[in-house]
Formats: C-alpha cells, sequence, structure tokens
C-alpha cells in the first residue's frame, strides 16, 4: 500500500500548480528512498522466481535445442544452414 501512495502522489506531483513548486520539490526528494527500497524489494523478490520460471520453460524449448554435431545457434538456424551446406558438399563431390 504504501507503493501505491507514493505512486498516487507522485503523480499528483506531475499535475500541481506552479505556486506548489518548492513544495513539490522537497516531496520528490523525500520519495527517493521510498521509490529506491522498493526497486530492491521488488527485484530481490521477483527475480528469483523470474529466474526459475525462465529455466523451466528453456528446458522445456525444442526450437533452441541443439545437438554437439549442429553449428548454428538454434535448431532453425541449422536447418535454414543445411541446404546451402549440402549443395556445397555434393557440388565438391563431384568436382572431386
Amino acid at each position: 500500500m504504501p507503493v501505491f501512495s507514493a505512486f498516487v502522489t507522485t503523480l499528483g506531483l506531475l499535475f500541481a500548480r506552479r505556486q506548489h513548486g518548492t513544495y513539490c520539490g522537497s516531496l520528490a526528494r523525500s520519495l527517493i528512498p521510498v521509490f529506491a527500497a522498493t526497486m530492491l524489494v521488488l527485484c530481490l523478490t521477483a527475480r528469483p522466481y523470474l529466474v526459475w520460471r525462465e529455466r523451466h520453460w528453456l528446458a522445456q524449448d525444442r526450437i533452441l535445442a541443439v545437438g554437439p554435431h549442429e553449428v548454428g545457434i538454434s535448431r532453425l538456424e541449422n536447418q535454414g544452414h543445411r541446404p546451402p551446406q549440402e549443395r556445397r558438399q555434393r557440388s565438391l563431390r563431384r568436382d572431386g
């Protein structure tokens, strides 16, 4: 709830009258530690969960899975690379 109230206060500061500029400036400077603390809490709580979910989805991904004999970064890249490579090998066999 403090994060929401700080956000609403900040939005109110954007639309405040020019007469209250000094007040709005000091209030905005006072809210900087609140925003910084909120960012730290969000990073420390959300990042481990997001990394765990990313690991889960990458483990299930079959498009990016490549074998040890593949030259590309992904299977799609290898499929696009295979026809020119096969043509080159056929032409080398014919010429050689």
